[in-house]
């Protein structure tokens, strides 16, 4: 390594640190519009808003996307405050549906439903153009 010096100019004026907390910021995730949630296989209409899940490979059914687009909304109402990361509300949901089932998060809505895996929860909640978070921390 000495024979090749690294001739490169440091640009950091401090250590580089990775925020590892997202917290999003309810009025992001609440749905706008309608309170509507009309789901097919690849898309969720979450209010006035499309969800594009044609990524997501791991939903196997539209009773899952029905289950996410009432869970963000459950989520949104219930667990996201402004102050809680998104693995924390999450996990507080999970707790919530292991103790409760997830008809914990779908009450009032009618239908079929199938539990989705939080990876699901959150690539949706991803995609959802409204979302808006911030690091902890700041």
């Amino acid at each position: 390594m000495a024979s090749f010096p690294n001739l490169r100019l440091s640009e950091a004026s401090g250590s580089l640190s990775l925020s590892t907390s997202r917290i999003p910021l309810p009025e992001s995730v609440r749905p706008r519009g309608k309170p509507r949630i009309k789901a097919e296989r690849d898309w969720l209409v979450y209010g006035d808003e499309e969800i594009d899940l044609t990524r997501i490979h791991q939903i196997a059914e539209v009773g899952q996307v029905r289950a996410i687009g009432a869970l963000l909304r459950h989520m949104s109402e219930r667990f996201l405050d402004g102050r809680r990361c998104l693995a924390g509300a999450l996990d507080d949901l999970e707790r919530l549906m292991d103790k409760e089932g997830l008809e914990a998060g779908v009450r009032s809505l009618g239908g079929d439903f199938s539990r989705p895996r939080r990876f699901e929860l959150a690539a949706a909640l991803n995609r959802l153009r409204t979302l808006r978070c911030r690091r902890d921390g700041d």
